[in-house]
C-alpha cells in the first residue's frame, strides 16, 4: 500500500493507488451522508407521525371533555337523584349514591347526552302516574332507578307508557288466579254499605 524511497537527504513516501483509495473514502462517506439523511428522513417522518397521533389523540380527549361537560356537571346529577328520591312517598326505593365508573353512572349519562337533563326529570314525573312502575298493580314488581336508566326501557317510561290512563285503555288486568281485578270507589261503597 505504501512505497518508500529514501536517499541522503529525503525520503519520499508515496501511497500506492491513491486514486482508488481517495475515491474509496468519498464514496464512503457520500454513502454515510445518504444513510443519515435516509435516517433523519425516517426519524423525522417518524417523529412527524408520532406528533400527529398524539395531535389527534388530544384532539379526540377534547371533543370527548366537549361533549361530556355538560354531562357530569354534578348539579345534574344531583338534580335527578334527588327528583328521583322523591319518589320514596310513592313507595319506590331511593338512589343512595352513583359510584364513578358504575353501570348505573354510565346509563344515567347516556341518558342525559340522550335525551336531555329535562327529559329525564319529565320521565321521573311520569312514574309519578303510573300505579304499575309503582309496584301497586300486581304487587311482584317495582321500578326500580336501574331499570329506569336503561336504554331500552327510558324511552317507554318517558313516552308515557305506563300511565295509568293508558293502563286502563288496554286489556284489564288480573292478578295471579286470572280473575278479573275490579275496581272500586271506596267512598260510594262505604255510604252504601252504611246505608246513607
Amino acid at each position: 500500500m505504501i512505497e518508500r524511497n529514501a536517499n541522503n537527504k529525503r525520503t519520499a513516501i508515496t501511497i500506492v493507488n491513491y486514486g482508488f483509495y481517495q475515491d474509496f473514502d468519498v464514496k464512503e462517506e457520500q454513502q454515510k451522508d445518504s444513510k443519515r439523511t435516509t435516517e433523519e428522513q425516517q426519524k423525522d417522518s417518524i417523529g412527524t407521525a408520532e406528533e400527529h397521533k398524539q395531535e389527534c389523540k388530544n384532539e379526540r380527549m377534547k371533543e370527548y371533555k366537549d361533549a361530556n361537560a355538560s354531562i357530569h356537571r354534578p348539579g345534574d346529577i344531583r338534580q335527578i337523584m334527588e327528583a328521583w328520591n322523591e319518589l320514596e312517598r310513592y313507595g319506590i326505593k331511593p338512589v343512595c349514591k352513583l359510584n364513578r365508573g358504575s353501570q348505573r353512572l354510565q346509563n344515567l349519562t347516556a341518558r342525559i347526552r340522550e335525551y336531555g337533563e329535562t327529559e329525564v326529570l319529565r320521565a321521573i314525573e311520569n312514574v309519578k302516574r303510573s300505579d304499575f312502575l309503582q309496584g301497586k298493580t300486581d304487587g311482584r314488581w317495582q321500578i326500580t332507578f336501574d331499570w329506569f336508566v336503561k336504554p331500552n326501557n327510558f324511552p317507554k317510561v318517558l313516552e308515557g307508557q305506563y300511565e295509568e290512563s293508558r293502563s286502563l285503555q288496554k286489556a284489564t288486568v288480573r292478578n295471579n288466579n286470572n280473575f278479573e281485578r275490579r275496581r272500586y270507589d271506596m267512598d260510594d261503597l262505604e255510604s252504601k254499605l252504611l246505608g246513607r
